[in-house]
């Protein structure tokens, strides 16, 4: 580990919000060149078809020939998945899993369905902390860990309290009382599609194990889900936790961490979280190509995600905890010591990169 994960450094005063150079006319020529921002319908279909493929023929394994074992696979398999999805959404919100919106759209609203990260809230949320991040504003929770209790109930939470977040701003959107920022990137159809769906897929499950076949509903969704969103924390927290607050450069407020190739396929790349806030129309295939170009100039990396939360947790053992942000006390900063969230309210200040040569979707 190159860097100490409980010291966050940077004020709203040391550093500018984008860097000019960030992103210099070499890269974005690059980027340009070698359409690393261009979708591949085949690339999207191979990966989902081989994760939800295997999903589905595990579950059928499953229902068919029976035994634990079998129903073990099937468990790996469907939870497997649904730590893939909401990586898959957040690519459809980007536009990055196909070159037409409307197909992207599907997609990310039928995974968020399933998986309660819906699409439509996730989607402003996400753009907006794309304006704002690591800093005042930020959508995304400040965290503020001080004990290694606080790390496990932390990183187990995360998704849970995530999804009930998205949930509840799009009913507040649906009943026509949507938070400022939502407002600025919301798509109202979606708010419906995503509200639907999500009623739909608890319908379906609701009636399926009340028609006495609880089971099916119960190992090859709630548990692998319940799994599932205790395991997304784990990716969750590297990303920005430990690094600079801003307005800043994403090389200063994200974190690359390096892992396998099975697991980097699993994540959509989503590991190289530095390059994907450098630059977030290229799309997860291309991922590791901008990384390439990039890597020299990283402040946060870690070698992989055990190794980044073992570093953490000793570190916090020896009484070394995380810096608060310079505006300390408002409502999205959560410290985990005693639980508390702190209200005191957010200037917001919109954050707008420029583009990037064939970034734009159709």
């Amino acid at each position: 580990m190159n860097e100490n994960l409980t010291r966050p450094t940077g004020s709203t005063s040391e550093r500018p919000r984008r860097a000019p150079n960030d992103v210099d006319p070499t890269l974005r020529e690059v980027i340009a060149h070698e359409r690393l921002t261009r979708a591949s319908a085949v690339a999207t279909c191979v990966r989902l078809g081989l994760i939800l493929g295997g999903a589905a023929l595990a579950s059928v394994g499953a229902l068919v020939v029976g035994g634990p074992v079998t129903w073990m696979v099937a468990v790996a398999a469907c939870t497997s998945a649904l730590v893939s999805a909401p990586f898959a959404i957040h690519e459809a919100l980007h536009g990055s899993l196909f070159n037409r919106r409307w197909l992207n759209d599907a997609v990310g609203t039928a995974l968020g369905a399933v998986t309660f990260v819906h699409y439509a809230p996730y989607r402003t949320y996400h753009l907006e902390h794309h304006r704002r991040t690591h800093e005042q504003g930020d959508p995304e929770p400040i965290v503020v860990l001080r004990s290694r209790t606080a790390q496990v109930s932390g990183v187990v939470a995360a998704m849970p309290l995530f999804s009930l977040q998205l949930t509840w701003h799009m009913l507040r959107a649906c009943t026509g009382r949507p938070v400022p920022w939502y407002s600025r990137t919301r798509r109202p159809g979606l708010d419906l599609a995503a509200l639907i769906g999500g009623l739909g897929v608890l319908s379906v499950a609701v009636w399926t194990a009340a028609s006495g076949h609880w089971g099916p509903v119960l190992g090859l969704w709630v548990l692998p889900l319940t799994l599932a969103m205790a395991i997304g924390g784990v990716f969750a927290l590297p990303e920005h936790y430990g690094c600079s607050y801003g307005p800043a450069s994403p090389f200063a407020t994200s974190r690359t961490t390096y892992t396998t190739v099975p697991l980097r396929f699993l994540v959509w790349n989503g590991n190289y979280h530095t390059a994907h806030h450098l630059v977030p129309s290229v799309t997860a295939p291309h991922l590791p190509r901008l990384h390439e170009l990039i890597r020299d100039r990283y402040e946060h990396t870690s070698p992989g995600y055990l190794a980044y939360h073992r570093s953490l947790w000793r570190e916090l053992a020896a009484g070394s905890h995380s810096a608060p942000p310079p505006w300390a006390g408002e409502k999205q900063v959560i410290d985990l010591r005693d639980g508390t969230n702190r209200d005191d309210g957010a200037k917001q200040v919109t954050q707008d990169s420029a583009p990037v040569p064939g970034s734009a979707r159709r």
